[in-house]
């Protein structure tokens, strides 16, 4: 009996040595690339919690919570009125508080009367204030866009106080951060 010799043992070595070399290689260029910062797509947008709360009889209160310190001048802060003013009012009666109005705890306004800034950021813990002497050049005060200035359907209006809407806080360009439902008080 005549042995055939296998004269192909050495392929299948070579092969699995040069497959192992190229996952190691696509390895290596994958953690390369994450490493040095490719991996790494848009900045993360910031985030914030708020709490608040609105008196007829002193105004506004808004509390940054927690999350990232935020660049006044790039904000807006918006009061939606919920369904208790009437079917449809979240979508339509979106009232845009006026920013020379808003205040910290020593009474420096977001935008002094002359346009310059008087409180660039807003940071955790803090507070912003609208007062009630600066309640009716807000706009928190008026109906809203479709309602004008109905008197009726304006948050100060006592016949709607325990009604509820909401606060939100977003950019100029319509982006929102965070809202909170606020409760009418007297």
């Amino acid at each position: 009996m005549t042995r055939k010799k296998d004269t192909e043992n050495g392929v299948s070595p070579v092969v699995g040595v040069m497959l192992m070399l190229v996952v190691t290689i696509i390895i290596a260029a994958v953690v390369s690339a994450f490493a040095g910062g490719l991996g790494t797509g848009t900045s993360k947008a910031p985030e914030m919690s708020i709490q608040g709360t609105f008196s007829q009889s002193s105004g506004l209160t808004m509390t940054h919570t927690g999350g990232d310190s935020l660049v006044t001048k790039d904000l807006q802060i918006l009061v939606r009125k919920s369904e208790e003013f009437g079917h449809g009012e979240s979508a339509i009666n979106v009232i845009i508080v006026n920013t020379s109005t808003i205040s910290d705890i020593n009474g420096k306004y977001w935008v002094n009367s002359d346009g310059t800034y008087g409180v660039m950021s807003w940071r955790p813990g803090e507070s912003m204030y609208v007062i009630k002497s600066d309640l009716q050049n807000s706009n928190i005060t008026f109906g809203g866009y479709s309602s004008g200035t109905d008197p009726g359907s304006s948050i100060a209006n006592p016949a709607n106080i325990g009604k509820t809407f909401t606060l939100e806080v977003g950019y100029k360009n319509g982006k929102m951060i965070a809202s909170t439902p606020i409760k009418i008080q007297p």
